[in-house]
């Protein structure tokens, strides 16, 4: 999920304003987005935990070229000793500051899980309208 504003809390919830972010209607292009949240629950199953995963948040745009370098996160997810048979969440919060934005396109956040993409979280960037 894409938001206006985001916040993983160490308490395990996730704090979120204006989510739901999928087109974005600049008033011209170029254009510089001031912030936006990327946000992804990332669930493993008690036979996937207790081994190192790596996660990736690749920004792409419509050309499946890079936007910039992606974003790592190394864990080893535990069971919950007090539920063991549950799955363990992994949260992952991006808070993405000045994204520029050249024209109008289709981007997208991939999330890859040892190098296998998961999941995609897409951006759409209308052009502005003409002048009347």
């Amino acid at each position: 999920m894409l938001a206006d504003v985001a916040l993983g809390h160490p308490d395990g919830k996730v704090y979120i304003l204006g989510g739901g972010v999928e087109i974005l209607k600049p008033p011209a292009l170029p254009f510089v987005v001031p912030n936006i949240s990327f946000v992804a629950k990332i669930e493993f199953t008690p036979a996937e935990t207790g081994r190192p995963r790596v996660i990736e948040v690749v920004p792409l745009d419509s050309d499946a070229r890079q936007l910039g370098p992606p974003a790592r996160v190394d864990i080893t997810p535990q069971q919950n000793p007090e539920y063991p048979g549950l799955p363990v969440s992994v949260q992952i919060v991006l808070n993405i500051r000045d994204l520029p934005i050249e024209r109008p396109q289709s981007l997208a956040f991939a999330v890859l899980v040892d190098g296998h993409e998961v999941a995609s979280v897409p951006l759409h960037i209308i052009a502005p309208r003409a002048p009347a």
